[in-house]
C-alpha cells in the first residue's frame, strides 16, 4: 500500500477524495472493513479510511451523520434516549454509510426504513444529494451496491421518531441479539453473511433438500443437543454434496458464512464460492471483495 488517508470529518474527506477524482488519481474507500475481503494480492496505491469521520447530531427529527459514524454505537444511545428503529442495529459491525450502502437488516427491519437523505460525492466531484427514491432500496441491496449510482457517502440524515416506552425498546434490543447469537456466526473472522439466500429459501435441488430434512429428522428423533446437531447436519451435507474440504470453513450455525480460521482459507474460498452458486444455486454475494 502507498498511501492511507485518514480524513478527520466529512470536510476533509470531500476535500482529499475530489481532489483525487478531479485529478483522475484511483483510490479506494473503506470504513470499517466489516464486508469486505481482502485478497492477499491487493496492493492499492491510496487507500482512504473513514474511521475518523464519525461524528453526529440528534437535533428534533432527525440525525445527521458522517459517513464512518459506528452503527453500533448509534443505535444503542439512540436505544437510550427512546428512539424507534435503532433497536435492531445495537450488535450491527460497520459503519452508517457501509449499512447504507448495503441495506443492512436483521428479519424484517432495515436501514433503509429510516433513511431521509444521503449526502455524495460522485466521480465527477459533483456533490450530489440522494433521496429514498434514488436508493431504491430492497432487501439487503440498494442502488448503490447495485452500482446504478457511483461516488463516495459523506453523510445522511436518518429519522427520528421516539417513544416514552425504552424498557419495550430494549426488550425489542435484546430479542434482536438473541437472534443473531442463536443463527449468525460471532467468530471475528467472518464477514457476516458471504451470500444473501438462507438454506432453505434457496433453489437447492429436491433430492439434497428431501435427504437433508431427512438427515435434520433423524437427529431430532435421536434428540441430539442443537449445537452438535447443527455441526452433524452441516458435515453430513457437505460431504454429500462433494465439498467435505470446507467442512472447517463453512459456519455450523449457516451455509451463508465463511471463516477465516486459518490460512488455507484463503485457498479454499473459490471452492466454497463453486459450492453455493452449484449447490446452493445462489451467485449473489453480500461482500466486497478487493484484489
Amino acid at each position: 500500500m502507498g498511501l492511507y488517508v485518514t480524513p478527520n470529518d466529512e470536510t476533509q474527506l470531500l476535500n482529499v477524495a475530489s481532489y483525487f477524482y478531479n485529478n483522475h488519481i484511483k483510490f479506494d474507500v473503506v470504513g470499517h472493513t466489516s464486508n469486505i475481503y481482502f485478497l492477499n494480492e491487493y496492493n492499492p496505491d491510496i487507500v482512504i479510511s473513514t474511521r475518523l469521520c464519525n461524528h453526529y447530531t440528534i437535533e428534533g427529527n432527525l440525525i445527521s451523520c458522517e459517513c464512518g459514524v459506528s452503527v453500533s454505537k448509534l443505535a444503542r444511545q439512540c436505544l437510550e434516549e427512546g428512539i424507534c428503529g435503532f433497536e435492531y442495529l445495537t450488535e450491527l459491525p460497520g459503519t452508517v454509510a457501509g449499512s447504507i450502502y448495503n441495506n443492512s437488516s436483521c428479519k424484517t427491519n432495515s436501514i433503509g426504513q429510516l433513511v431521509e437523505s444521503v449526502k455524495m460525492l460522485c466521480p465527477d466531484a459533483s456533490v450530489r444529494e440522494l433521496t429514498l427514491s434514488d436508493l431504491d432500496y430492497s432487501f439487503r441491496t440498494s442502488a448503490l451496491k447495485k452500482g446504478i449510482i457511483k461516488g463516495i457517502i459523506l453523510s445522511a440524515k436518518l429519522h427520528v421518531e421516539r417513544t416514552d416506552d425504552i424498557v419495550a425498546l430494549k426488550e425489542k434490543a435484546s430479542d434482536f441479539k438473541k437472534h443473531r447469537k442463536e443463527n449468525l456466526e460471532s467468530s471475528p473472522y467472518t464477514l457476516g453473511c458471504t451470500f444473501d439466500t438462507p438454506f432453505i429459501n434457496g433453489k437447492l435441488s429436491f433430492v439434497y433438500r428431501v435427504l437433508y430434512f431427512a438427515y435434520m429428522g433423524l437427529l431430532s428423533l435421536l434428540r441430539v443437543p442443537k449445537a452438535k446437531k447443527q455441526h452433524l447436519q452441516k458435515i453430513f451435507f457437505l460431504k454429500l454434496t462433494g465439498y467435505k474440504e470446507l467442512i472447517p470453513y463453512i459456519s455450523d450455525k449457516t451455509m451463508i458464512t465463511y471463516i477465516w480460521k486459518d490460512e488455507n482459507a484463503d485457498a479454499q474460498f473459490p471452492n466454497y464460492v463453486k459450492f453455493m452458486n452449484e449447490v446452493m444455486k445462489t451467485d449473489k454475494m453480500e461482500i466486497e471483495i478487493k484484489q
